[in-house]
């Protein structure tokens, strides 16, 4: 084990008998109680070490590392009676003895696996989650929960690490659970009228951004290491792409205007590598009081950022770009996520249509 990753020793021998075969308890009610050094303490804390005996919580909790606190279950056993409601919105570790488990039938045999009913108890947790919004003061709730998507890819997590679980013979099954039915949202996309008003009022990432199709970050965290506007061309790397796969970026000519104008710009000196800076400094943030004063001034409503990337894509499809070229140039893993773009497109439907309410023409006898 790496010694970094220590954060406490128990100091008891490993032989039960050089104890004196006296065993650590804690004094109470345990069925469905936890324990802890100091509840305030975890009440304020913003990450959780759980562990199984309360020795072990107060080895943690005397290391006093700030913002992290300790909490015993007292036993495997005894996980299923705990509401660990108190965890909702924390980080949490979980550190458990590696020990043999306990013999089926035997008085403290613990679980054996993670059922069904506990991955809903834990999606449940997660659904009541809510949702904040990272200021420079800080956190700030949103006064909402987060979404049945936001659930559904924590659940998707969890049943990727039971199945790679039963592959690896760790465990003998892994419960199979439905995702929440997440409804489609529309796609908010902005006509090229309402794009030219918008951009008089925009600075130049938000039309590169509209030029090029990139996510926020990628537009953000460009490096001019990852441009050549001599070949026209930009691109961005595996390990800063969603989908892990190098993406290339031909750039169009007001893409190039647009770069070109950033080459003059001053920068910090240890900020002379991103192409989009602010007072010298990159830009990370883009829903900006800039960005949302823009969109009311010319009366674009319910508009995010991410939607130019939208209207990047629906404006090719509207064009005729093939879909395959398009899950290119968007950096896309799968067709699938292109499709939902694909009703923008219905000319190769219109030679099946015709009036349904207007009466064919009578034939007209023609004399020979």
């Amino acid at each position: 084990m790496n010694s970094a990753d220590v954060v406490a020793v128990d100091m008891r021998f490993i032989d039960p008998a050089v104890n004196g075969d006296v065993k650590t308890q804690t004094q109470g009610e345990k069925d469905g109680h936890g324990w802890t050094a100091d509840p305030r303490k975890l009440a304020r804390a913003q990450r959780v070490i759980l562990v199984e005996s309360s020795i072990n919580a107060l080895s943690i909790d005397t290391c006093d590392m700030p913002g992290t606190a300790a909490v015993s279950i007292r036993g495997i056993g005894n996980a299923e009676n705990i509401d660990f409601s108190f965890l909702i919105g924390k980080q949490v570790v979980i550190c458990m003895d590696n020990d043999a488990p306990f013999p089926e039938g035997h008085h403290r045999a613990g679980l054996r696996a993670i059922d069904r009913a506990m991955i809903h108890t834990i999606a449940h947790a997660k659904r009541s989650e809510q949702q904040v919004v990272r200021t420079r003061q800080g956190e700030k709730p949103r006064g909402k929960t987060v979404s049945a998507g936001t659930v559904n890819r924590v659940v998707g997590v969890l049943n990727a690490v039971l199945n790679a679980g039963v592959e690896w013979e760790w465990i003998d099954r892994a419960p199979v659970v439905k995702r929440a039915k997440v409804p489609a949202k529309r796609i908010r996309w902005l006509t090229p009228t309402e794009a030219a008003v918008l951009q008089q009022h925009l600075a130049d990432m938000a039309q590169f951004s509209l030029e090029t199709g990139l996510r926020r970050s990628n537009v953000t965290g460009l490096q001019w290491s990852q441009v050549d506007l001599v070949r026209r061309l930009a691109w961005i790397h595996p390990d800063q792409a969603k989908a892990r796969r190098a993406i290339a970026v031909p750039l169009s000519d007001p893409a190039v205007a647009v770069l070109r104008r950033q080459v003059a710009k001053k920068r910090k000196p240890e900020y002379t590598a991103s192409v989009f800076v602010y007072h010298g400094k990159p830009m990370y943030q883009t829903a900006t009081r800039a960005w949302h004063d823009a969109c009311e001034k010319v009366g674009i409503r319910d508009f995010r950022w991410h939607d130019l990337r939208h209207t990047w894509a629906s404006w090719h499809v509207q064009r005729g770009t093939p879909m395959q070229v398009i899950k290119e140039l968007g950096g896309w893993e799968t067709l699938e996520m292109v499709q939902r773009y694909a009703y923008l497109s219905a000319d190769h439907l219109g030679q099946w249509v015709q009036s349904m309410t207007e009466m064919p023409a009578k034939p007209q006898l023609v004399a020979v």
